[in-house]
């Protein structure tokens, strides 16, 4: 995530979260419907490439006739190309836009608006919407293989659904999901949560502990993080302090493992499980969404869980929560 373009990478070491092998059944086995009914409502479906660390998804686009591998990243306000990929197929920068910022500062002084003449995803045109070459400082530790973000801007003009658990992705640039959509999936057990779209990103309420965190929902994130001043005021035990790589700015950042005893996301209780407590420039951000500065980013870990299907086109994201256990 970013202020202005980018997200965040955060590699856990010795951590690891299996899917829940019923709703991941449950939904597998009912994803090729989902698919068929939204080719039937006009979408155009493409192939998604999970990263192999981490879950996270990219899709192959056409810009200008040039094939390029972007991650598909919600906390990204704009689709953005990494300088080096925009030189690599010769897409020229129409004009400057001043300086791009990630989690951690500023990552570019002098980001572009690239000249697009064709943006195209399987052979079917986009809604146009604005393309941002920058500097590109992701670590390759984590062994990249994407060429820039595809942002939630892009993603809201084309009416994208993206499923996780298991991974689709659909797009249709003239027009978004019917009401059937959202009864194809209550059928199957999924609750629908309304998304709200705030400085060019999607809040997503999250509770810890009994203490509400302003938090927003970034696909580009590989991992969900609070900050440290919010798992204070919580008074969330956490671990010692260890070093962890953020996003496009390429800045290291400081942060502690926190194990929540009670999580919800957006008034729904959902198994707990490790999060990281970090000290983001964006945290500091007084104004970074409507309602104040933010207190966390919620990534893919935290929702993969619970076979997330999202509809950016009507600001709608479904999960399926795990049943309550039976009361003796």
């Amino acid at each position: 995530m970013a202020s202005v373009m980018g997200g965040i990478s955060l590699r856990w070491l010795g951590i690891g979260w299996a899917l829940g092998g019923l709703i991941l059944g449950t939904v597998c086995g009912r994803a090729d419907d989902l698919l068929e009914w939204l080719k039937a409502e006009g979408f155009t479906t493409t192939k998604v490439y999970k990263r192999f660390n981490d879950g996270r998804v990219s899709v192959v686009v056409k810009i200008n006739g040039h094939e390029l591998k972007l991650l598909v990243d919600t906390g990204a306000p704009y689709t953005l190309l990494s300088r080096q990929a925009a030189e690599r197929c010769e897409i020229p920068v129409e004009r400057d836009i001043g300086s791009a910022r990630g989690t951690n500062g500023v990552a570019d002084e002098k980001a572009g608006l690239a000249k697009i003449d064709s943006f195209t995803i399987g052979g079917v045109e986009l809604t146009e919407s604005p393309v941002t070459i920058s500097t590109f400082h992701y670590p390759y530790l984590f062994g990249n293989d994407f060429d820039g973000l595809l942002g939630l801007m892009t993603m809201k003009v084309n009416n994208v659904v993206l499923g996780y658990a298991p991974h689709f992705f659909a797009f249709n640039p003239k027009r978004p999901a019917t009401y059937t959509l959202s009864n194809q999936l209550s059928s199957q057990g999924y609750v629908e949560t309304v998304l709200r779209l705030d400085h060019g990103h999607y809040l997503l309420p999250m509770v810890i502990n009994g203490v509400s965190a302003n938090a927003i929902f970034d696909t580009g994130a590989q991992s969900t993080v609070v900050s440290l001043d919010f798992a204070m005021r919580a008074r969330i035990a956490m671990g010692p302090e260890r070093l962890y790589s953020s996003g496009m700015d390429g800045k290291g950042t400081m942060g502690r493992t926190l194990v929540p005893t009670r999580l919800s996301l957006a008034s729904r209780i959902i198994p707990a499980m490790p999060i990281a407590a970090v000290q983001m420039e964006i945290f500091q951000q007084k104004t970074a969404t409507s309602l104040g500065a933010l207190d966390g980013l919620v990534a893919f870990d935290l929702v993969a869980r619970l076979g997330p299907v999202l509809d950016v086109g009507n600001d709608r994201l479904y999960l399926r929560l795990p049943k309550a256990p039976d009361r003796p």
